[in-house]
């Protein structure tokens, strides 16, 4: 049986989503708070963009805006965005670092790799993980991990730490648990009394960039639509 080439015409209709409509369910999907988050990051990517404060949507949604502000109290990202703002970096770099201070969960993990958000973004990747080394400079040691081994390495070497130790370090945990001196010293190539002072650093360690009592404080609900009568 011969095997002949040819060319057929088919119609078939698809469902597709639109980056504009894949933007609007994303807005429609996100609580107040991650709405004011997400605001925050557009305004400080966007010169052109002015964004009211917090004062004046207290104003607006009749809120007392002493208690609004009391509620928002110093949250973390706004600490962060300060010591971003202050690094006086490239500007398309410190606009990255600040859409990626948007992306992190309230335990100070980013849960997003840099390729993801490259092909999100559109932009090279190198800059993304530009952007995420100097995130992960600030405040508390070890924000923005991507992992809890990631957020350990990153504690111990803003404990003085060099990063190839602090990763051979971390890779040795299970030695650690098992109080297994011997393989410790072998594959860091340290003393007994060395390997001890390591245990004791690594006790001091958090497995999360931030701990449940660091996390901010929720921000009251604000309604979506108010009905005033008369």
């Amino acid at each position: 049986m011969a095997l002949n080439p040819r060319l057929e015409l088919r119609t078939q209709q698809r469902l597709a989503l639109t980056p504009e409509l894949r933007t609007r369910l994303s807005v429609l999907r996100m609580t107040p708070a991650e709405l004011d988050e997400a605001l925050a990051a557009e305004a400080a990517r966007n010169p052109f963009l002015k964004r009211n404060a917090a004062t004046a949507v207290g104003a607006a949604t009749g809120l007392d805006p002493l208690d609004w502000v009391a509620a928002r109290e110093a949250p973390f990202q706004d600490d962060l965005r300060r010591q971003i703002e202050r690094m006086g970096l490239d500007p398309r770099r410190e606009a990255v670092a600040l859409h990626l201070i948007a992306e992190l969960g309230a335990d100070g993990f980013l849960d997003v790799g840099t390729d993801e958000l490259a092909l999100e973004l559109g932009l090279p990747e190198a800059l993304i993980a530009d952007a995420l080394a100097s995130l992960q400079s600030c405040e508390p040691a070890g924000i923005a991990a991507r992992s809890v081994s990631e957020s350990l390495v990153l504690q111990l070497v803003a404990k003085g730490m060099a990063t190839r130790e602090a990763q051979a370090t971390v890779r040795l945990l299970p030695d650690f648990a098992r109080l297994n001196w011997s393989a410790i010293q072998s594959a860091l190539g340290v003393t007994l009394g060395e390997a001890r002072a390591r245990a004791a650093l690594l006790r001091t360690l958090s497995p999360r960039p931030l701990a449940p009592g660091e996390s901010p404080r929720a921000a009251p609900l604000v309604a979506d639509l108010r009905l005033v009568r008369d």
